[in-house]
């Protein structure tokens, strides 16, 4: 059976005399969409020293890490070099994260998504770090239907790997699937800075314009033509004003899912007003966020198999602000929502479904403030970053009190 996500009992009291230093290798530090990644490093508790290991930084203003190693601090020839001997594994003792790591003797390496984990496996290997990875959907799901040799890497990488973070049981299921063994996977929710997320609903009544935000990337997995399709098959007098934040990345699946957007939008009637704002600063788009009065998240199993794996942690950060949402069942979409919202929740690609639960918010106002309050109390208790820092604080502590008998030592 799969690990208690949250024992109750901690594990051995490391950190005590000086910090468990754990090193975060992900490869960007750290696109605006990934909020969620810095939660989970600056919310550890104190007796932890985190590190954070990348090939390039971006948005550090915005995300700021006490100490970041990254490549870009390597001349721009040897950076090729290093991305060539990572990726093939060819000769992991020269690589600028296993320099990083025998200097700083990590007891941890946390390898955030699964192919970055099986990177990271020569290196970990190499210094005797007790290895940790955490995948979040694309790396589990889509790249081994669009590289199947990843299957085989992946049933290396889980078959050496110490512990497996999961957001939620349905992902858990998926690596145990893969062949994981159960008793190495716990599912450790990602957390929301609810200090950032003050919870000020915002007052809908008939008459009024109804205000819907969507706010994701342009990607097939985020089902944003099903809620444009939604809205635009709304029967209702009252006018309705969206806004579409995100935009697409340079793919040419993401350039096309922008084509269909953009001619929904141009397809919308004149009573529902679409404003376009391209990506924005988190900071920025919490404020733009409680202008309105419910979020949409349709996501969907793309026709690649691309999927959300979890969750898209901007649910949590909407229902946390007071957003209504109406979203879909789709992998563990409903463990971010208290029950008594699980009606706004369609089936993957029900337009009809999505509609049906938008003429139940224009019909019943009333009883929204009951269930913005049982999702606010829902992600207190279980999403709260501060929360979640603890509890991954005690999964460490597991993994490391489980692997000291065992543990490799370090070499020179």
């Amino acid at each position: 059976m799969l690990h208690d996500a949250y024992p109750n009992t901690a594990g051995p009291a490391f950190g005590q005399d000086q910090p468990v230093r754990v090193l975060h290798s992900h490869p960007v530090w750290l696109p605006l969409t990934q909020t969620w990644m810095h939660n989970q490093v600056r919310f550890l508790p104190s007796a932890f020293e985190n590190h954070v290991l990348c090939d390039e930084t971006e948005n550090l203003d915005l995300f700021p890490v006490a100490r970041i190693h990254s490549a870009e601090s390597l001349p721009r020839p040897l950076r090729r070099i290093e991305r060539w001997a990572r990726k093939t594994r060819r000769i992991p003792r020269a690589t600028f994260p296993h320099a990083v790591a025998r200097r700083w003797r990590p007891a941890i390496v946390h390898s955030h998504f699964g192919h970055n984990g099986w990177v990271d496996m020569p290196f970990v290997r190499a210094v005797g770090s007790r290895h940790v990875v955490t995948f979040y959907g694309g790396d589990l799901d889509l790249l081994p239907r669009k590289k199947p040799w990843w299957r085989s890497r992946f049933r290396s990488l889980l078959a050496h790997v110490d512990a497996v973070f999961c957001e939620g049981p349905f992902m858990a299921a998926r690596v145990v699937d893969l062949g994981c063994r159960p008793d190495k996977v716990y599912v450790q929710h990602l957390g929301v800075d609810l200090n950032r997320l003050a919870f000020t609903p915002r007052t809908w009544k008939p008459g009024q314009p109804l205000r819907i935000l969507v706010a994701a990337s342009f990607r097939e997995k985020k089902g944003l033509p099903y809620a444009l399709e939604a809205i635009r098959g709304l029967d209702t007098p009252n006018e309705i004003q969206v806004t579409i934040v995100g935009d697409a990345g340079r793919d040419k699946a993401s350039q096309a899912e922008k084509k269909r957007i953009l001619a929904l939008v141009r397809a919308m009637g004149s009573r529902v007003a679409v404003t376009m704002k391209g990506y924005l600063a988190p900071e920025v788009l919490g404020r733009v966020a409680r202008e309105h009065h419910l979020f949409m998240q349709p996501s969907l199993v793309a026709s690649d198999g691309d999927t959300e794996g979890g969750a898209p942690v901007a649910i949590l950060e909407m229902a946390a602000m007071g957003l209504m949402v109406v979203a879909t069942t789709h992998c563990d979409i409903p463990e971010l929502l208290a029950p008594s919202s699980h009606h706004l929740l369609a089936r993957e690609r029900d337009v009809d479904g999505l509609t049906k639960a938008l003429r139940w918010l224009l019909e019943n106002p009333g009883a929204w403030a009951a269930v913005r309050r049982a999702n606010r109390e829902h992600i207190e208790a279980e999403f709260d970053a501060l929360v979640q820092g603890e509890r991954l604080g005690r999964l460490y502590e597991r993994v490391l009190g489980e692997g000291r008998e065992n543990a490799v030592p370090a070499s020179g």
